[in-house]
């Protein structure tokens, strides 16, 4: 959508139509101004899009919007960051450019996913604001003590299987996992 967006402003600058508002001041002010802010608005609308469409649950709009302008906003930021990068990094050694664009590439791919899942996460926690409240009122045993308690049951097995050692009985776990019979 954002190849779109900047495809259609570029097509539209070439009418002679658009030439001819151009010489008026306040149109030619109008056109600038969305001519830059549509690119972004395409892309929140597409991330909006993804986090509402995408999961297999229902996503409310309000929490979709929400998650796709803060994926936005950092794509904004981060692309005009890596933008600066390339353009500085023109210093470099003919040798080395290809294959720093490979890395850069691999970066920016990366980067690019990690916006993609912060926006998923913050169109969850804005769909279940009381996701914060159970860690907080659990004393840290929430979701985060939840994961780490089965990596570690999983690691504890795992161990004992490669030093050949039987397996637990349910009688036999250790107190701290909580599962006394």
């Amino acid at each position: 959508m954002v190849f779109t967006a900047l495809t259609l402003t570029a097509s539209a600058q070439s009418y002679w139509l658009v030439e001819r508002l151009f010489e008026i001041g306040f149109v030619s002010y109008l056109f600038t101004l969305t001519t830059s802010v549509m690119p972004f608005v395409l892309l929140c609308a597409t991330f909006t899009f993804l986090y509402k469409f995408i999961p297999y649950t229902k996503v409310r709009l309000s929490s979709a919007l929400v998650g796709g302008a803060v994926a936005g906003l950092l794509w904004q930021v981060v692309g005009m960051a890596f933008a600066a990068f390339v353009a500085n990094s023109a210093r470099y050694a003919a040798v080395y450019s290809s294959f720093a664009i490979v890395i850069v590439f691999l970066i920016w791919l990366y980067t690019g996913w990690l916006i993609f899942l912060i926006g998923a996460e913050v169109t969850y926690f804005h769909q279940y604001p009381s996701a914060f409240l159970y860690e907080a009122m659990t004393d840290g045993k929430g979701y985060r003590f939840q994961e780490w308690l089965a990596l570690s049951t999983l690691a504890e097995i795992a161990r004992r299987h490669l030093s050949h050692r039987p397996p637990w009985s349910k009688r036999s776990l250790p107190p701290v996992w909580g599962f006394r019979v």
